[in-house]
């Protein structure tokens, strides 16, 4: 997406947390629409980068968003430790072991 972009254009997505995969991919992406002059609308967070206010909250909410990755990501893993403790098998394991 960033090389078929233009100056003046506005990017419209409905949900920050599908833009990037972390808080550092999303604020690069946002760096790199500044130098662009490009916006960035965000339909849930009500988000619009070309306000003051909007630059701030997408801080914010980017930050949030990658604690929520971060706790899930943590979650699955414990889940999946406590799953081969109990002798249960993951699907990967199965998958894996027919191969």
């Amino acid at each position: 997406m960033p090389d078929r972009i233009k100056e003046g254009d506005t990017i419209l997505i409905e949900l920050l947390s599908r833009l990037g995969r972390s808080t550092k991919d999303l604020i690069e992406l946002v760096e790199l629409f500044e130098k662009k002059k490009v916006y960035l609308i965000s339909l849930k967070e009500s988000i619009n980068t070309s306000t003051s206010t909007g630059k701030m909250l997408f801080t914010v909410i980017s930050a949030l968003a990658q604690f929520e990755w971060d706790v899930i990501a943590e979650q699955t893993k414990e889940e999946l430790k406590s799953a081969r403790v109990r002798g249960r098998m993951v699907e990967s394991q199965r998958l894996m072991r027919r191969g």
